[in-house]
């Protein structure tokens, strides 16, 4: 994942909180905070998140953690991984 994506990804995680972020594996979170750009970091909450401004990338791996990790019926992932 490039920068910009991994900076996204890490925010829209801290934004769903902890419940979320204990269902992936240790690899990926570290992966992720280990590439994040450290002159791009947005911070979201569920009323400032456009959706339409994510990178496309960054969409598709919110919807990859979803369909392997969370799975379950959630409002506020449904409402990232259908905007796109």
């Amino acid at each position: 994942m490039d920068l910009i994506v991994c900076s996204e990804v890490n925010a829209i995680l801290n934004m769903l909180g902890k419940q979320y972020i204990d269902l992936l594996p240790n690899d990926i979170l570290e992966n992720i905070r280990n590439n994040i750009d450290v002159n791009y970091q947005p911070i979201f909450t569920m009323d400032s998140l456009n959706i339409e401004e994510l990178n496309p990338d960054t969409i598709d791996v919110i919807k990859n953690f979803y369909n392997q990790y969370w799975n379950e019926e959630d409002d506020d992932i449904i409402y990232i991984i259908d905007e796109k």
